[in-house]
Parts: C-alpha cells; sequence; structure tokens
C-alpha cells in the first residue's frame, strides 16, 4: 500500500504518453475513470482497508503471538500508510486522468484508432484464447443465439401458462447455496476434496463500481483461502444469487481453480491461465446450475439458461461490432433495441461498456461458446456413450488452456472412446 502513489504516478505517465500519441481516453471514458477512483477517497480512520486488516491481524494473533506494542505498531503504520500513500494516491489519480479531459480523438470503439482492428484481434488471441478468428467467432455467437431462440420459442409454445415473473429459487442463503450447489453438481462434476471459503460483502460505498460478485483466488501455497464477494447494490443480486454462486463458486471459478491446483500433473498448469477458459468455464456452469433441482419449475429453469445465453451472446456481438465492424452508437443501438427492449440510457450504458473494455465479454461469451460448440461435437459423436462426468473431468484435469489446444485434447478423447 504504500507503493500505490508511486505505482500510480507511472500509470499517469502512460496515460499522458497515450494521448500525446493520439490514443488517449475519450471525455466519456474518463468520467467513467473520475467516478471509480473517487469513491476510493475513504475515511482515513474508519474504512473497509483497515477493517480487513484488523481481521487479518487477528487472524495473525492466533498463530504469531503479538505483544500490545506491536500490535500498535503494526496498526500505526497501516493508518500512515493509508492517509500518506493510499488516499494521495487517488487524489493525484483524479488530477492527472482529469486533466486529460479534451485530449481523447476518438469517441468510439477500437477500430477508430490506427490499426485498431489488428489490436483487437490480438486481445481476442491473447486474452480469451479462443480458436476462432474475429469473423469465426461471429458467425458462433449467431449459431449459438438461434439455438437460444428456437428453444425459447419452443419452451413457450409447449409451456403457455409458464409463470416466469413469479418464479423463484427455493434458498437465498449464500452458504445453504453453496452446500446445495456442491451437492446438485455430484453426478455431473468431479468429487473435490474439502476447501475452505468465505463470503464477504462489498462495503456499501464501493457498490457502485464493483462486479455483481467475484471470486479472490487463493494464494498458490494455501487452497483454502478462498473468498468471495456479493456485491448487494445490484437490484437483482437475490434473485440471481443462485446462479451467480454456481458462476464463482461450485462448480465456477472456486471449484474450477482448486481442482486444478490440486489435481495439476505438472506444477507449472498452477499458475498458466487462459481468461476465455476461466470466464467461458464459469459462464457454463453458471447455465448448467439453472436446470438443477433448485426451487424452479424444470420449463423456466431451462427458459432462463437460454435467455442468459442469448443476452451473452448479444453483448458479445455488441462488443465485436463496435470494436472491430466500427459501429457508430445509431448503428449499436439498432443491433440492441433489435435484439431486446432497452431505452436510451441502456443503450449509452452498453456503448460506453464496450469502449472502455474491448474484447471483455468475449473472454465470457467467446469461452461459453466455445464450451458448447465441444460438448455438441462430443455428444454428437459418442451418442448414448457421452458422459457429462467424464466430459468434465478431461476438461478440468487439461485445466484453463487456449481452446485450440483443449480442442485438439477433445478430439483425441472422441476417438478414443469410440474406438
Amino acid at each position: 500500500m504504500s507503493q500505490i502513489d508511486s505505482y500510480y504516478d507511472q500509470i499517469l505517465t502512460f496515460e499522458n504518453q497515450k494521448a500525446d500519441a493520439g490514443l488517449g481516453p475519450s471525455d466519456a471514458s474518463i468520467d467513467q475513470i473520475l467516478t471509480s477512483c473517487k469513491s476510493y477517497l475513504i475515511d482515513p480512520e474508519n474504512n473497509f482497508l483497515t477493517e480487513t486488516f484488523y481481521t487479518r491481524l487477528d487472524a495473525l494473533s492466533e498463530t504469531v503471538p503479538l505483544t500490545d506494542d506491536q500490535r500498535a505498531d503494526l496498526d500505526a503504520r497501516h493508518r500512515a500508510a493509508i492517509k500518506e500513500h493510499f488516499i494521495p494516491a487517488y487524489e493525484s489519480l483524479i488530477s492527472g486522468i482529469s486533466a486529460l479531459n479534451g485530449r481523447g480523438l476518438n469517441e468510439g470503439g477500437l477500430s477508430g484508432f490506427n490499426d485498431g482492428k489488428r489490436y483487437y484481434e490480438y486481445l481476442v488471441k491473447s486474452g480469451p484464447g479462443v480458436s476462432y478468428s474475429v469473423p469465426e467467432l461471429k458467425a458462433a455467437l449467431s449459431r449459438q443465439m438461434e439455438k437460444d431462440y428456437e428453444a425459447i420459442g419452443k419452451i413457450l409454445s409447449e409451456n403457455p401458462s409458464l409463470d416466469l415473473e413469479h418464479a423463484s429459487f427455493s434458498l437465498s442463503d449464500p452458504e445453504e447455496i453453496l452446500s446445495d450447489l456442491k451437492s446438485q453438481m455430484a453426478s455431473d462434476f468431479p468429487s473435490l476434496s474439502e476447501c475452505g471459503y468465505e463470503v464477504r460483502y462489498v462495503p456499501s460505498y464501493l457498490e457502485s463500481s464493483l462486479s455483481p460478485a467475484f471470486y479472490l483466488t487463493a494464494p498458490l501455497d494455501d487452497v483454502n483461502q478462498n473468498v468471495i464477494y456479493i456485491n448487494n447494490g445490484f437490484s437483482d443480486s437475490t434473485d440471481s444469487l443462485y446462479t451467480t454462486l454456481a458462476h464463482e463458486g461450485f462448480p465456477g471459478h472456486l471449484y474450477q481453480t482448486v481442482y486444478n491446483r490440486t489435481h495439476a500433473a505438472n506444477p507449472l498448469m498452477s499458475i498458466l491461465s487462459c481468461s476465455g477458459a476461466n470466464e467461458g468455464w464459469a459462464t457454463y456452469v453458471e447455465n448448467y446450475a439453472c436446470t438443477f433441482d433448485n426451487g424452479l419449475p424444470k420449463a423456466v429453469g431451462e427458459y432462463r439458461a437460454h435467455i442468459r445465453s442469448f443476452s451473452l451472446c448479444v453483448h458479445g456481438l455488441l462488443d465485436i461490432g463496435i470494436n472491430y465492424d466500427g459501429w457508430t452508437k445509431e448503428q449499436a443501438k439498432g443491433f440492441i433495441t433489435a435484439c431486446f427492449r432497452a431505452d436510451d440510457d441502456t443503450v449509452n450504458e452498453l456503448w460506453q461498456v464496450m469502449v472502455d473494455n474491448p474484447a471483455n465479454y468475449l473472454e465470457y461469451c467467446g469461452g461459453y461458446v466455445e464450451y458448447m460448440e465441444i460438448r455438441e461435437q462430443a455428444e454428437i459423436a459418442l451418442g448414448k456413450d457421452f458422459s457429462p462426468m467424464e466430459f468434465h473431468t478431461l476438461l478440468l484435469e487439461l485445466g484453463p488452456i487456449p481452446f485450440s489446444v483443449t480442442r485438439e485434447f477433445v478430439s483425441r478423447w472422441i476417438s478414443q472412446k469410440a474406438a
């Protein structure tokens, strides 16, 4: 924490170099950055950092006895770091980023920059790690949307009196949900030895700047230090908590991470990663959990899974359209409103999200459609011999690797089973 001010000074130097080169953020992007930064101008005495510091200090005291003087010294150093480094770092960052107003030349996506399309292609390969080219990914997302659309139509035609509005999950307590998910997944996913985890809540003053939920990866040397944060600032956080915890916990990020760490054939596999394989897996199992025995009628669970899938693919195509194909805001609006109801505020928000985070959504939807197509390939080839348990075990033991490699191993597995 005492180095955060010097680190942010480096960021500002880089941002000024970008602006000098004509690559600075637009004023709208700067507004988003400033909103996030201002939420960290905390009370130097009473704040979430001090709260978590005391929690860690208490845990340390259980194994390493501290004298009163030692504890007082650590406390004083922590408070000094907040006052002298943490808060000044954000004040400096706010001032420096504000000074960039008016210097951004491009208010659209990456394609508006020189070589922007090439850079976007690089982001797609280096981040999500999908096996597709960008045009192939567009086609894959469109195929999945068509499948979801057809499935939704079939569900509604076969269940004309389906009560979608009032259906809800049977559990709402996070600990109970995680326990239930572990039980429900047992038939289709390999077992995992007990691992520790903790559910925490995002501080109220950070709710507007953080995700609905997120998983903090356990340290390499202790797979029991897993933390899932829940953000109560989102209006639908309670209604979607079951699937959110499936994404972040079991059989999502937490489960995938710990399984990979404890079953890695080589230690190197524990530190390699591929964001598309991570987020794609979590998205795949999040939808999978919609069909568990979770209190939703079977048809409602299937409907929700397809709606989530459809919406995710819309976001992925929007990301590509804005950052690769060079859509204007009007073109983006036309696409959004053709897919679902959206007012101008929603359109503007989605536009800005895609401009500020190019290729980010592709980690989720790109990885997801890879897993869906790989599974469909296996189901068609193996027919009644296809086993979800064996399929999931194979993917988990491969770990989060680029999909070109995953597809090669899955093809070998299919050939061996077919033989």
